[in-house]
């Protein structure tokens, strides 16, 4: 009698799409942010109700609120800018999916004009129009803490955004010297009766920039969540004073991520888990960090920001993003799916990046979902008497065999698989696979029962069992 035999080559559940994953996301920016930023400064222009925006409304809400902000500020409109910087404090307000809007208020303040690239005359006339709103308002909170926001902006509009090494001497003066003149003006505002979550924030940025001590830079960090917990931004600037390119070790961004999430607790630590993780994407290939990370709690932290704070477009692209990096593509395909095209440019860069994960995403997951649903079928089956039966009859066959096999395969090739076997219904092994595929397992290939009768007949046709083995464990 022959019988058939179909050793399915794989190594690991997602096959042969590991090698494909990243070709060809390489791409430069093929849109123009200045354009984009007109647009939803057209769109924006004249509302009246800047804090009635919503994610929701479209992926361009974001851009469109900082951009009215930063209208009411061209016009020198200092009492609706302090009336709604007031707001915004006093109620927490949140978009939907958690972040601040209050935060999203000083983006719109710090630099001449959100997204675009200005000169040193416009920063020049941004700052005239900052210390104009806090001569006019010397009691304002917010015109301070805006105008030191703007000076450390434009301390790196000095430095500019490459290495160390690449910054001029005249490059470090100055960004030295505005930076210094945000930490003044920080100080300034201390003394003002009201207060502002945001001023630690801008601090903890002054921190960074200025090469504060670690130990420094981490009190005011405790101070700033004594004062306002949940204020995410305060994590945020921790989270990059710690990495390795400012004053920090390798791993611990990482460990203070999962600290302040354990601190918070609940629904709360895991909405700033994500957070973090999406904060500390580096738009590379490898995206250390984020994959170093816990990737169940990344999704986790995603879910409770939808359930605690609603649905989020932006939000959305976060999950889509982090999925596509690290691999999960039925995560990225729901993703993507709720998206209907509508992508973020701050997320994915430009639109082409965008399109060619979708549509990897897209090839990948109706075979991701059939291995997903593989793979349940042959927990369920291992759960079961027959399955157990199964296991030990094929570890009696081979387990003759394991010393040689093992003593054969080079010590790098001596790690934990797993066999995966399908029975025809009369006991006869029809197909197999192993994750990984290892010298040890292609050494026991040779002695898998090969004719019916040897093993016992499972409960229906096409029925998968597995067995795991540890060549560590096999004594010669």
């Amino acid at each position: 009698m022959n019988f058939s035999l179909r050793l399915l080559v794989r190594s690991g559940f997602r096959f042969a799409s590991a090698a494909i994953a990243i070709v060809g996301f390489t791409f430069a920016l093929g849109q123009s942010m200045h354009a984009q930023m007109q647009s939803s400064e057209a769109k924006s222009t004249g509302s009246a109700s800047v804090e009635e925006f919503s994610y929701e409304a479209g992926i361009e809400a974001l851009e469109a609120f900082q951009l009215e902000v930063n209208d009411q500020l061209r016009a020198r409109h200092f009492d609706e800018l302090d009336r709604l910087a007031s707001k915004l404090r006093a109620g927490k307000v949140r978009w939907p999916g958690s972040r601040w809007k209050l935060s999203d208020f000083y983006v719109g303040l710090e630099e001449p004009r959100p997204g675009l690239n200005p000169t040193d005359e416009d920063w020049k006339s941004h700052l005239r129009l900052l210390q104009e709103w806090k001569n006019a308002k010397p009691q304002s909170i917010s015109a301070r803490v805006a105008l030191a926001a703007a000076y450390v902006g434009y301390g790196y509009h000095a430095r500019g955004v490459g290495f160390s090494d690449t910054v001029s001497d005249n490059g470090w003066e100055l960004f030295r010297e505005r930076v210094t003149k945000a930490d003044q003006v920080l100080q300034e505002a201390a003394n003002l009766r009201e207060k502002c979550p945001h001023w630690y924030a801008v601090l903890l940025e002054v921190a960074k920039a200025d090469g504060w001590p670690k130990d420094k830079t981490t009190a005011l960090f405790e101070k700033a969540v004594a004062y306002e917990p949940l204020y995410y931004e305060y994590y945020h600037d921790l989270a990059d004073y710690l990495q390795p390119k400012w004053h920090g070790e390798p791993g611990e961004t990482e460990n203070f991520a999962k600290q302040s999430a354990d601190r918070l607790g609940g629904d709360e630590g895991d909405v700033l888990y994500f957070q973090l993780a999406f904060s500390q994407r580096c738009s590379c290939k490898k995206e250390p960090i984020m994959k170093s990370m816990s990737w169940e709690r990344i999704k986790k932290g995603y879910e409770a920001s939808e359930r605690v704070y609603g649905r989020s477009l932006m939000r959305t692209n976060h999950i889509a993003y982090m999925a596509s990096k690290v691999g999960d593509v039925i995560t990225a395909d729901e993703a993507f799916k709720r998206m209907a095209g509508r992508w973020s440019e701050p997320v994915w860069g430009n639109e082409g990046v965008f399109e060619n994960w979708r549509d990897w995403v897209t090839r990948m997951a109706p075979q991701e979902r059939e291995e997903q649903k593989f793979k349940l079928e042959l927990s369920r089956n291992m759960e079961t008497p027959e399955g157990k039966r199964h296991g030990i009859e094929i570890e009696q066959v081979l387990s003759k065999h394991y010393g040689e096999c093992s003593s054969t395969a080079s010590e790098s090739a001596k790690v934990p698989f797993r066999i995966m076997i399908e029975l025809k219904a009369d006991g006869t092994p029809i197909a197999m696979r192993a994750e990984p595929w290892t010298d040890v397992w292609q050494c026991l290939v040779k002695f898998l029962p090969m004719k019916a009768g040897t093993l016992s007949a499972p409960p229906r046709d096409k029925y998968w069992f597995s067995l795991d083995v540890d060549p560590r464990a096999i004594s010669n």
